[in-house]
């Protein structure tokens, strides 16, 4: 999460908007609890408080997320807490896509996500790793 910060100011007739944009690193990090293809998360979410609960799909097709965070409503132009529900769904075993809404609940603030990728397991890269030949330096 970043912030920005817009200064206009008003010199001879003539109006200046200045924007500072301030970006911070932020962490995530969660207790989960699963029951049988429901999990229960709290913990941190973009270094604020946060919650979220995860619908596994059956067949490991995919899973459908909710989160939850940021309950002081300290982004701009925000008044609710940050809520995101989104979908993964898995076309092959390492190819998925991803869509949702993100900040539902702050209407200035809505957008739709829409997006895809690759994915790989430990095994996976035990076997790619497995096979290459070994290299021995002098």
């Amino acid at each position: 999460m970043g912030s920005v910060q817009t200064t206009k100011t008003t010199l001879d007739g003539v109006l200046s908007t200045e924007e500072k944009v301030e970006s911070k690193l932020e962490f995530n990090a969660q207790f989960a609890r699963r029951f049988d293809n429901l999990v229960f998360r709290i913990g941190m979410i973009e270094s604020t408080f946060g919650m979220g609960a995860d619908y596994l799909l059956p067949n490991n097709k995919g899973i459908v997320s909710v989160n939850l965070w940021d309950f002081n409503a300290e982004e701009v132009d925000a008044t609710s807490a940050h809520a995101k529900i989104g979908v993964d769904y898995n076309l092959f075993k390492h190819l998925f896509v991803s869509g949702g809404i993100d900040n539902f609940l702050n209407e200035s603030r809505r957008g739709i996500y829409i997006g895809g990728g690759i994915k790989f397991e430990d095994e996976d890269f035990k076997y790619i790793l497995g096979h290459m030949p070994n290299i021995s330096l002098p």
